[in-house]
């Protein structure tokens, strides 16, 4: 996961996923998962076991629809953060979106409507992550069932 650095744009300062726009050399939409990960924190792709996808989502602020893309890696190896992308990396343990305590709600205001709504979120590290990345996050969680099968 990671936290884009702040500039003047929709997704400023936000947690998400690696990820990007797919290019005419990408094959597929799990080549562009992959490359965009490299890109952004230098995640070998050849070191990634593809889990499966899940659902599409639209993102209305940047007129996106995202594939979210599932992987596995045997160890974390250590990450390097594009600059220009990626302020800071955050590994937040697997039990945390598991944990109903860190599952929130609260008012956030979204500059590219100029309104606050109110949102449900997940409390990482004392961060919010909100929005389309928690969507993912919560489909994954119920997909993926029990905790106790993935310690």
């Amino acid at each position: 996961m990671i936290q884009r650095p702040i500039y003047e744009g929709t997704h400023s300062d936000q947690l998400a996923f690696p990820g990007g726009k797919m290019e005419e050399s990408d094959s597929d939409l799990i080549h562009t998962a992959l490359r965009e990960t490299e890109e952004e924190v230098g995640l070998d792709p050849a070191k990634v076991q593809i889990l499966g996808l899940l659902s599409e989502i639209y993102i209305p602020p940047s007129n996106f629809l995202v594939l979210p893309v599932v992987g596995f890696v045997e160890s974390l190896p250590k990450l390097i953060p594009d600059p220009r992308e990626v302020a800071d990396i955050l590994n937040p343990p697997l039990s945390t979106f598991f944990n109903p305590a860190l599952r929130k709600e609260k008012s956030i205001y979204i500059p590219h409507y100029d309104t606050t709504i109110q949102a449900p979120y997940f409390d990482v590290f004392g961060k919010t992550l909100w929005g389309a990345t928690a969507m993912m996050i919560s489909e994954f969680v119920e997909l993926s069932g029990d905790l106790e099968k993935w310690k």
